[in-house]
């Protein structure tokens, strides 16, 4: 399923997904809002010098 975008009703219960198209239009058309931005996570493949990524224990 990728490239769809999630929907949610004004309840917050999720919907069907739909095409990006369809989803621009109802956004144009002032029938839909972005709720909320979502950035896929990323990870580092180099695991041998992580230093330069400032990481930072929870514990510490």
């Amino acid at each position: 399923m990728s490239n769809y975008v999630f929907v949610i009703d004004s309840d917050r219960q999720p919907c069907n997904p739909i095409h990006p198209a369809q989803a621009r239009l109802l956004l144009s058309q002032k029938k839909a809002a972005v709720l909320r931005y979502v950035l896929s996570p990323i990870y580092s493949q180099n695991h041998q010098d992580d230093s330069h990524l400032n990481i930072k224990d929870k514990d510490s």
